[in-house]
């Protein structure tokens, strides 16, 4: 999210004729897909060059496992991108492996820039045991030609961690760029440590990934929190638990946030309490210090506190994050709320002071607004997300700074859904047009009822 395009590109909009293989800004593009069923949970993420990769899970046939997949967009001139092909699409992480068993999937990959390559990590599963372990795979972004994966073998990644039970959590892993440390990236994911009856605990586990060399260099393994509760009740949670997200500060430090559910039965509480927990850590040689712990609640106590997003810049002025989460009532159909606030750290490189600022997000009185990412940079700040409408649900985007009201994006995709954001900035900061944003979503193919992974490309 910190470097900066090559200057010739803040020229690029004068230009007034583009080949038929470009991607232009705004343009809607719909990916190929290797897998023959559905595919979903894209992320995103632009290299110091503008290059683009996406990254996503799909069914290898209707109704089977999942495989990890990803895709290039090559900046080619200014701002254009090569027009994807089918045969860009790389396959990272392949379930015919068979590592645990015939029954194992790869799913839910987060992607991030090192430099011009991409870091890869996705979790491995296996649904009938709960066994998992993490892989990572470099994707090499050469001056010219396609992309270079390294990894051991084709579908499959590095090994970060192979002993994990990623249960009902899922792993979930997120990453982020050591900015001191080229080729090194932080990243925290969930491990299930007791299950019984609706009660379930996790460790929060951190690691480094050294892509300076290869094969990469791992870590020591770190449980940043223990006994971290997400139970059951009888809606929920679905689908993935902590669900943490990580960014690193001005300081070189990191800020991670993830969610936690605990029935009052867990512990002997009041009642059951939901909260997102936002953690501050310096990481040195692998020895992790937390420096500040601070839990943030939403209007109800009892509701589901749930999925959590950071963003931040070095452009900003302070040394600040943004965050947003959802806050869900206690069945399956209740109302969903954004919650979108904004936290200074004032302790510099140390401990100290932490401020939450919240922002006035238009929320409604009805099952409207889901799955928000926020977009952080100097004079900017952005939340992302999905909304239903009454047939339809589509990507719309709110501005605190400088304000702005709801907008939905320009796409004609039918039931778009689970946005992922990056952001490059390009120029000096806060100009106008100094920011570069591609998003990716899924939603209904363009030309058949399969769900699919599109990306659209912005300048703000």
């Amino acid at each position: 999210m910190r470097h900066l395009l090559p200057p010739f590109a803040a020229l690029a909009l004068t230009c007034g004729a583009w080949g038929q293989g470009s991607v232009l800004l705004q343009d809607v593009v719909e990916l190929p897909r290797l897998g023959n069923g559905n595919a979903d949970h894209s992320t995103v993420a632009v290299n110091s060059n503008g290059d683009i990769f996406v990254a996503w899970h799909c069914q290898t046939v209707y109704a089977g496992p999942h495989q990890v997949e990803g895709l290039l967009l090559r900046r080619s001139t200014g701002l254009t991108w090569d027009r994807p092909q089918p045969a860009d699409v790389l396959l990272l992480g392949d379930p015919s492996h068979a590592v645990f068993s015939t029954g194992e999937e790869c799913v839910k990959p987060d992607v991030v820039a090192l430099g011009t390559d991409f870091l890869v990590c996705w979790p491995r599963n296996e649904p009938a045991t709960g066994w998992s372990q993490l892989e990572a795979a470099l994707v090499m972004v050469p001056p010219a030609g396609p992309a270079v994966v390294d990894a051991p073998l084709p579908g499959i990644g590095w090994v970060v961690d192979p002993l994990l039970v990623g249960g009902d959590a899922g792993v979930m892993p997120d990453l982020c760029a050591r900015e001191a440390s080229p080729g090194v990236a932080a990243v925290v994911y969930a491990h299930e440590t007791f299950a019984q009856a609706a009660l379930r605990e996790y460790e929060l586990r951190a690691t480094t990934i050294d892509f300076s060399v290869s094969p990469p260099v791992i870590g020591p393994i770190t449980a940043l929190s223990t006994a971290v509760p997400v139970d059951n009740t009888a809606f929920g949670p679905a689908g993935g638990r902590v669900v943490p997200d990580v960014v690193e500060d001005d300081f070189g430090h990191l800020v991670i946030a993830y969610e936690t559910y605990e029935l009052a039965v867990h512990n002997g509480l009041l009642s059951d309490e939901g909260h997102i927990t936002v953690l501050r850590v310096s990481e040195l040689g692998g020895v992790w210090t937390e420096l500040e712990r601070e839990v943030y609640d939403g209007i109800f106590l009892e509701h589901w506190e749930r999925r959590p997003n950071l963003a931040t810049s070095r452009t900003d002025l302070t040394n600040s994050v943004s965050l947003t989460w959802i806050e869900q009532g206690l069945n399956l159909f209740a109302d969903l709320d954004v919650r979108y606030a904004e936290l200074e750290f004032f302790g510099g490189a140390g401990p100290g002071a932490v401020t939450l600022t919240g922002f006035p997000f238009p929320n409604l009185s009805n099952r409207d607004h889901a799955l928000p990412v926020p977009i952080h940079s100097s004079g900017f700040r952005t939340v992302v997300c999905s909304r239903w409408y009454t047939l339809a649900t589509s990507i719309v985007a709110f501005s605190a700074m400088p304000p702005r009201s709801e907008r939905r994006l320009p796409t004609p995709v039918n039931w778009a859904w689970r946005p992922a954001v990056d952001l490059l900035e390009i120029g000096a900061p806060g100009t106008a047009g100094s920011r570069l944003i591609p998003v990716s979503y899924e939603g209904e193919s363009l030309s058949s009822s399969d769900n699919v992974i599109f990306v659209q490309v912005f300048r703000r």
